[in-house]
């Protein structure tokens, strides 16, 4: 069986995007919003004076047919990867055999990657200038995180035990359709979530998918908890939706958190 090269690959082999002695390594990500996060990792390993040139290629399908399609007689394998997500592979098949160049993110997605609580307090800083944070005021947002995501992760692993059945059995809804503001809200910076049995009916119905039984749900919830790194397994689309609400509803909260503060910063980006 031939392989049919992806659209990807023909418009990279067919344009002048590819320079043999240039500066510049190249790789070929899934979605749309991957260069931003793969830019954010790559950028540090390698020399400053060196390029990054991401090519979007729409699924994880696509990233492997066109590195299975590579000429490299034509290119260096040295300079261009190519990156695919984890997603929940680890319960569902044999993972995907890995190459010199071809990258598979160790969570679900690459934004798992990035939320890290030291990104939380940049991002607090140079987008919402709240800056000059005291030892005792960090103490004061860190807590808030921590228990946020203790909250949060505990109340979507329903969820994700049943998107890992839902899988299993070869339904593919478009988890891009779930709507995570009917969840979670915040009050103060303090996240707030619904029942987790009424987050599994919500979810259910904004994707058109039947639930399973709850001694399912139960069982899947459970292989995915006892992996070593079990929050790693939830979806990283929603996962960054927390590290995103949470970075705004502390600003939103910070004259009530922070005493120093008595009205909230300017925002650098509206």
């Amino acid at each position: 069986h031939k392989l049919i090269p992806s659209p990807c690959f023909l418009t990279f082999s067919a344009s002048p995007i590819y320079k043999e002695h240039s500066q510049c390594v190249y790789g070929f990500v899934e979605g749309k919003d991957d260069p931003a996060f793969y830019k954010y990792l790559i950028k540090s390993q390698l020399p400053d004076d060196w390029e990054i040139k991401l090519i979007t290629s729409g699924n994880k399908q696509k990233v492997i047919r066109s590195y299975k399609n590579f000429n490299w007689t034509d290119y260096s394998r040295k300079r261009i990867c190519f990156f695919i997500d984890r997603d929940l592979q680890d319960f569902l098949e044999v993972p995907q055999k890995l190459d010199d160049n071809l990258y598979i993110t160790d969570g679900y997605s690459i934004e798992n990657s990035i939320l890290h609580d030291e990104l939380i307090f940049e991002v607090l800083s140079d987008i919402y200038q709240i800056t000059q944070l005291r030892a005792e005021e960090e103490d004061i947002i860190k807590q808030i995180i921590r228990t946020n995501k203790d909250l949060f992760f505990e109340s979507i692993m329903p969820l994700m035990g049943q998107i890992l059945l839902w899988r299993r059995s070869g339904s593919k809804p478009n988890l891009n359709n779930l709507a995570l503001d009917k969840f979670f809200s915040f009050s103060q910076a303090n996240l707030v979530s619904i029942d987790c049995n009424k987050i599994l009916e919500v979810a259910a119905k904004q994707l058109g998918c039947n639930l399973c039984a709850d001694i399912d749900i139960s069982t899947a919830e459970n292989e995915i908890r006892s992996h070593i790194n079990a929050r790693n397994c939830v979806r990283g689309k929603y996962a960054f939706w927390l590290f995103v609400k949470q970075c705004e509803s502390i600003w939103e909260a910070i004259p009530i958190l922070l005493q120093r503060f008595p009205n909230k910063p300017s925002k650098r980006i509206q």
